[in-house]
């Protein structure tokens, strides 16, 4: 292919890769079989309904844009795909066809693989933590340089590696949930009590928490609806009671837990229609009349101590 043709990894960050795409010029149109998936592809989920869909509109509308390739330096004429997987999927797989549209570009495959996913919010966040990582220890770089490369601050990239931390059993369990159609995007409480929003940010707060047994506590509760504003305030909880002495932490730990199966309980009722007559008002009434008469008694216990 011409050298003219060949864009730099560069000038698509400039440029934007969503725009330059659309109106770029030197595509050109090869057989299917002379280009190969990404062995280090960032994504690894692909939802198969969303590929269906997206070969009934290729088919309707044309390839409308190019996927990106670079030369295989191993093997001559040949490329290696580095934008653009799910079109060449759904061409390939869902279609059958021969040949393919492609931009061919130069520069950090990894880089630009990476940064194709994250532009496009293609990636969740578990394989988002995996390949900053990957790239992180492949080029050494630090938090504020990966940054620059994505375009993102360091907080957001150190942030977001902090998930790695998190035990396969968890990881593997949120890839689960993907696979099993519950969307990690919306809440449904009435259709299916089950569906649960859990974001990147959930996983960030989860990852924090430095005891096993903790995370897995925390994480059935994220799987339940549980708010970024509650596991704060748990964590918040949990920190306080490693700093009470030991004689107290029995009877605390006792309290914390009933405290978080009521939450629990209350938040399982935003999952079912409610129908309460006057007197179990009553009774909800006064069950946080007492509570706040106990949370009362105990401030003005804490008050006479200090």
């Amino acid at each position: 292919m011409a050298t003219e043709n060949v864009h730099n990894l560069d000038d698509l960050l400039a440029e934007g890769m969503d725009s330059l795409l659309g109106e770029v010029t030197g595509s050109f149109t090869i057989s299917i079989t002379k280009v190969h998936a990404n062995p280090n592809q960032p994504r690894l989920f692909f939802d198969k309904d969303k590929l269906k869909e997206l070969a009934s509109s290729i088919k309707q509308h044309g390839q409308l844009y190019p996927v990106l390739v670079m030369a295989d330096l191993e093997t001559k004429g040949e490329y290696i795909l580095v934008g653009g997987e799910r079109r060449y999927r759904a061409i390939k797989e869902e279609l059958g066809w021969d040949s393919i549209t492609v931009i061919e570009v130069e520069g950090n495959l990894d880089e630009l693989a990476l940064i194709d996913n994250i532009q496009r919010e293609d990636l969740n966040p578990i394989e988002e933590a995996s390949q900053l990582q990957l790239l992180k220890e492949k080029y050494d770089y630090t938090d504020e340089q990966l940054g620059d490369v994505i375009g993102k601050n360091h907080q957001t990239v150190s942030a977001s590696i902090k998930i790695n931390n998190l035990p396969e059993k968890i990881r593997k369990d949120y890839l689960n949930l993907l696979e099993e159609k519950i969307p990690t995007s919306g809440f449904q409480a009435k259709s299916n009590p089950r569906i649960t929003k859990i974001t990147k940010s959930h996983l960030i707060e989860l990852a924090e928490v430095s005891k096993k047994k903790d995370q897995a506590e925390l994480w059935k509760m994220i799987k339940k609806g549980i708010s970024i504003k509650a596991i704060r305030q748990h964590k918040a909880t949990q920190a306080s009671l490693e700093k009470t002495p030991q004689n107290q932490t029995t009877i605390k730990e006792r309290f914390l837990k009933t405290a978080d199966k009521m939450a629990e309980k209350i938040s399982q009722m935003a999952t079912v229609d409610i129908d309460l007559n006057a007197n179990e008002l009553d009774k909800l009434d006064n069950i946080q009349e007492i509570l706040t008469a106990f949370i009362n008694e105990q401030k003005k216990k804490l008050g006479k101590n200090g």
